[in-house]
C-alpha cells in the first residue's frame, strides 16, 4: 500500500516558472493510482529547481445537465 496517489496534472512552478508533473495527493485511497484532478480536493508537488511548495485546491460548481419532471 503506498501513502498517496498521483494526480494527472502539469502547471508551472508558481515560483520560477518551472514546469511541474509530479503532483500527489491523499485525498484518495492512497495506493499509488493515478487520479484526476476533480477525484480530490488538494493536490501539491515540491519544485525540484527552487524548492517551493505548489499545491492547488480543487473547487467544484454543481452543473445541470437535464431536468426531468418527477411523476
Amino acid at each position: 500500500m503506498g501513502m498517496f496517489d498521483y494526480v494527472n496534472y502539469r502547471a508551472d512552478c508558481w515560483k520560477c516558472g518551472t514546469p511541474l508533473a509530479k503532483f500527489q495527493s491523499k485525498d484518495g485511497s492512497c495506493e499509488l493510482k493515478i487520479l484526476e484532478p476533480h477525484d480530490v480536493d488538494y493536490f501539491y508537488s515540491n519544485c525540484n529547481s527552487c524548492n517551493a511548495w505548489n499545491e492547488f485546491h480543487v473547487e467544484r460548481e454543481c452543473v445541470v445537465k437535464n431536468i426531468r419532471q418527477a411523476g
